[in-house]
């Protein structure tokens, strides 16, 4: 972040809380919804190779390699019964992930956890940019700080639900 000409001191980190993320991750839960996926793709006669599970902050992320020749106009045209079937709030299919020979769905967390002002001032993307007003929009699905500039952004538009702390965040901006 861009130095001031002024005899101001910004006050330390410290003032602020510190993350309390949770670390441990239910394996069994992963799993158990990995092995029901698999299911419910295999009663629409999609055949799963494999099924490689990514976890980050707020969703699960399944890579799903279909087996040979099966077809993804066929996980198209199923898309909303699938999503309905695996009865998880807010599930997300990409079909097909782009350049790559597999599927993708996002289940969101139910251990959500959410982005401290100390972690945003801590991350050195955030300490190191050169923009004349950072801002700290969030996190993309991988956990990077999406960090944009102020002065060149004429419109920002927030949106979310009702628990997703849309008043933090302006708060913070």
């Amino acid at each position: 972040m861009k130095q001031l000409d002024s005899k101001y001191t910004f006050p330390t980190i410290d003032l602020f809380n510190s993350t309390n993320r949770i670390h441990t991750e239910d394996k069994t839960e992963v799993e158990e919804l990995k092995d029901r996926i698999a299911r419910i793709l295999d009663n629409f006669n999609i055949g799963v190779a494999s099924i490689e599970a990514k976890i980050y902050r707020n969703i699960i992320f399944y890579e799903i390699t279909p087996k040979k020749y099966t077809s993804f106009s066929i996980v198209r045209e199923y898309e909303n019964d699938i999503a309905l079937t695996i009865a998880e709030k807010g599930v997300r299919i990409i079909s097909p992930i782009p350049g790559k020979l597999a599927l993708g769905i996002e289940v969101p967390r139910t251990n959500q956890q959410p982005i401290s002002i100390k972690e945003v001032f801590e991350n050195s993307m955030f300490q190191e940019t050169d923009m004349d007003l950072p801002i700290v929009i969030g996190e993309t699905v991988s956990n990077e700080m999406c960090i944009k500039d102020l002065t060149k952004v004429p419109h920002i538009l927030i949106s979310g639900t009702s628990d997703a702390y849309i008043s933090n965040c302006l708060e913070v901006i």
